[in-house]
């Protein structure tokens, strides 16, 4: 009984012992039929035996090795067929299509040979036409900056110029070499611009000036050729606006041969009426800046020919006296600022040194 449940569990395990020792399963019963119908896959999974149609055991042939190299010599062999029949076919499709080539490339040639003109129409009827790309755009060089045209410079005008004797220096250089010092010259002859490209719409002064203002600057001196005329102040000797009066300018320059206009050589010297030069010197008193803006405002009336207590009233439509004189020193030292040129005008109004010609009080 114990063996026959051994051989039970170890059938149910899938194990079967050798066909040599299977002549006990007829005398167990039902458990014999189930290991006969097993029998099959376990002969199968010895490979020692099988059973035939009529149920007897035989032996099972093993297959056959297969050669690894003989398999690879064949897939070698295929591979060069393959390659053999591709070029086959590409040397049928050349002979096929080489009389075509030959057309295609005369046509090209005669294409070629046509004038640009009608070629571009040949190929516009095929569609084949290629527009060409557009022209490449150069940058521009330099920077951003975009100038306005330069103005120009103007001759002098002497016919103003001989009623005013007293002029910022850099004035006095330019009309030396008969330029007109207007507002627009003023930055580039008192140095204040930089050296800036020639691109750039700057009124170019001519060298001459800045070699003639150089000798002005270092003859410009309480006792020298050139004397400052006005009040001094910290910086004055060394800066070219500087008042000075165009006959010691005129006469310094033409002292060692520069080229000065005939009307600048005429122009007087300092009148004998003039009050001293406050000059700043050790034997006279400094003037006050308020006494200098009250002389200043009466010369320039004096220079536009005008009568400082007998000033034409303004009329509809254009500019006053006050205009005209404020015009005038608008550059001047000495009025810097919006209100310092109204302030010393009403100073002279209420003293009585300018006045309108209606004016029955300052007659």
């Amino acid at each position: 009984m114990r063996s026959r449940q051994l051989q039970q569990s170890q059938w149910a395990c899938g194990w079967f012992p050798p066909p040599d020792r299977l002549s006990f399963l007829p005398q167990l019963g039902p458990a014999a039929n189930r290991a006969e119908r097993r029998a099959p896959p376990v002969a199968a999974r010895w490979g020692s035996f099988n059973r035939g149609a009529s149920g007897d055991a035989v032996d099972e042939q093993e297959p056959t090795p297969i050669d690894p190299i003989a398999t690879q010599a064949d897939r070698l062999e295929k591979a060069l067929a393959e390659l053999e029949a591709r070029k086959k076919a590409a040397a049928e499709l050349a002979a096929k299509s080489a009389p075509q080539l030959e057309r295609l490339n005369a046509l090209q040639a005669k294409l070629e040979a046509l004038p640009q003109n009608e070629r571009r129409e040949v190929l516009n009827a095929l569609g084949l036409h290629k527009k060409s790309a557009a022209p490449v755009i150069t940058p521009l060089k330099g920077g951003g900056f975009v100038g306005r045209p330069a103005p120009q410079k103007r001759p002098a005008r002497w016919a103003l110029w001989l009623k005013i004797p007293r002029v910022e220096l850099w004035q006095a250089v330019l009309l030396s070499l008969a330029i007109e010092p207007d507002d627009f010259l003023r930055d580039e002859a008192c140095g204040r611009v930089p050296d800036a490209p020639m691109s750039m719409s700057f009124c170019r002064l001519p060298d001459e000036y800045f070699s003639r203002r150089e000798d002005c600057m270092r003859a410009l001196s309480t006792e020298g050729p050139i004397r400052p005329q006005g009040p001094l102040y910290a910086g004055i000797l060394r800066s070219t606006r500087c008042p000075v009066l165009l006959a010691e300018v005129a006469a310094f320059l033409a002292s060692f041969g520069a080229t000065v206009p005939t009307e600048m050589q005429a122009m007087p010297a300092a009148s004998e009426s003039e009050e001293p030069d406050q000059s700043g010197s050790a034997e006279m008193a400094p003037v006050q800046r308020w006494q200098a803006q009250d002389r200043a405002i009466l010369n320039a009336i004096e220079a536009l020919g005008l009568k400082a207590r007998a000033l034409p009233r303004t009329q509809a439509g254009k500019p006053g006296a006050k205009m005209e004189i404020r015009r005038a020193l608008k550059d001047h030292p000495l009025f810097v600022g919006e209100k310092v040129f109204d302030k010393a005008w009403e100073r002279l109004r209420a003293a009585g040194d300018v006045g309108d010609a209606s004016s029955p009080a300052l007659g």
